[in-house]
Formats: C-alpha cells, structure tokens, sequence
C-alpha cells in the first residue's frame, strides 16, 4: 500500500501518542499538529505526526489518558 495514502483517525494518533483522541483534536486544533479534513472527519498524516514528534515544539508531557 502507498503510504501517501494512509491517513490515521484520531484515536490511531493518540495511540501512537500515548493521549487520548480528545487531546489529538486540542493539539490540531492549537496548531500544534496538521489535520487533515476527509469530509467533515479529522485525520492525520503519518508523515505530520512524524514531524510533529521530531519538532522541538511536541510538549515534552501532552498530558494523560483518561
């Protein structure tokens, strides 16, 4: 599969995150990581996320699980 076209809902990036999707959609809606809009539904690129964990603004505690 190409990975152009994988896009991870909410909860698959909060996953790999280790935060709950609620704070995925906090930290899209902050700008902190790109979203992506599928219709009305969020998602995200594997390839923002990678750069969000690689970016010296990912808070070193993004808070936790609930």
């Amino acid at each position: 599969m190409n990975g152009n076209l994988l896009l991870l809902t909410l909860e698959m990036a909060g996953d790999q995150l280790g935060v709950s999707a609620k704070t995925v959609r906090r930290l899209i809606a902050a700008g902190h990581l790109r979203g992506t809009f599928v219709g009305r539904q969020v998602r995200v690129r594997p390839e923002d996320l990678a750069e969000f964990l690689a970016s010296a603004a990912a808070p070193q505690s993004l808070g936790s699980r609930r």
